[in-house]
C-alpha cells in the first residue's frame, strides 16, 4: 500500500499538474501498480487515455520509475472487469509536451480584466479563486 484517495502533483516544465488517484500500491517487484475505479458501467467511451497516462507520468516523478515498472488499471465496479495500460517513455514524453503546450494556449490570452470578480463581497468565502483573487484578499 502507498496511497489512497489523496491529491497529489508534481510539475511537468513549470507547470503544475494536481492528481487525485484512487489507489496505488507496490507489488514485490518493486513495480508500482495504480487503480482508478469506474462505478459507471463498463464503456470506453468514458475512459480517458490522457487521465490515466497523466497518472503514470506522476508515479514516474513521484517514485523516480521507468515506465516499464508502472502499470495503470481502470477497474469496473459494476462488473469487476479490469483494463490494464502500460506506457511507453516516449507515450509520456509525449504526453508531457501535450501538457506543456495545452497550458501555454490556455494562458496565452489570459487577462485579470476578463475575469472580473463578483460585486457580493458575499460570495468570497466560496469562490474557487478567493485565495489569488485580489479582491477577496484585500476583504479579509
Amino acid at each position: 500500500y502507498l496511497q489512497h484517495e489523496e491529491f497529489d502533483n508534481f510539475f511537468v516544465d513549470g507547470v503544475k499538474a494536481i492528481v487525485k488517484i484512487d489507489y496505488v500500491c507496490k507489488n514485490d517487484d518493486g513495480e508500482v501498480l495504480i487503480y482508478d475505479w469506474k462505478t459507471g458501467a463498463d464503456n470506453e467511451e468514458y475512459e480517458s487515455d490522457l487521465q490515466i497516462s497523466a497518472y503514470a507520468l506522476w508515479a514516474q516523478h513521484k517514485y523516480n520509475l521507468p515506465s516499464t515498472q508502472i502499470s495503470c488499471n481502470l477497474v469496473y465496479l459494476t462488473s469487476g472487469a479490469i483494463k490494464t495500460y502500460r506506457f511507453t517513455d516516449q507515450q509520456l514524453n509525449d504526453l508531457k509536451t501535450l501538457m506543456s503546450s495545452d497550458f501555454r494556449d490556455m494562458n496565452s490570452n489570459y487577462e485579470l480584466a476578463n475575469y472580473p470578480p463578483s460585486p457580493n463581497i458575499k460570495a468570497c468565502p466560496g469562490c474557487n479563486f478567493a485565495t489569488i483573487c485580489p479582491s477577496a484578499l484585500l476583504n479579509k
